[in-house]
């Protein structure tokens, strides 16, 4: 049995993140949708600037949630590890913004859970306190 796992690749810009943020996230399917008021974002990037002193720990530096060898696997240098998590927090940036615009939220900016929201650079803002 074949089992494939896919990313995005966020480093394309504005592409990929104006759909993301248009028509997954504010859509019909989304928060564009009267019945869904906030969403739940638990993934990031991460990468280590000082191999010597790691701080991705998710097995490893990458995206969250993905084996141990994700990077080997993909062929990615740490120079892209680095480009792609980058560009993973302005995408998730970009998401924030437009909840908070739209009244809406993500469940991660609440109490301890607010790490996830600083691991993706995006604000813990509820628009409650707006």
């Amino acid at each position: 049995m074949l089992a494939l796992k896919y990313l995005f690749d966020h480093r394309n810009g504005s592409m990929l993140r104006e759909w993301l943020v248009n028509e997954y996230v504010l859509g019909p399917n989304g928060v564009g949708n009267a019945n869904i008021s906030g969403l739940f974002m638990d993934d990031y990037w991460c990468f280590n600037d000082d191999p010597a002193k790691p701080t991705c720990h998710d097995p490893v530096q990458g995206a969250s949630e993905i084996n141990a060898d994700q990077q080997r696997d993909m062929g990615l240098s740490n120079a892209d590890i680095k480009q792609l998590a980058l560009a993973w927090r302005a995408t998730t940036n970009a998401v924030q913004q437009a909840l908070l615009k739209h009244k809406a939220y993500a469940w991660c900016a609440y109490g301890s859970l607010q790490l996830l929201c600083l691991l993706s650079a995006v604000p813990a803002v509820h628009p409650a306190v707006l």
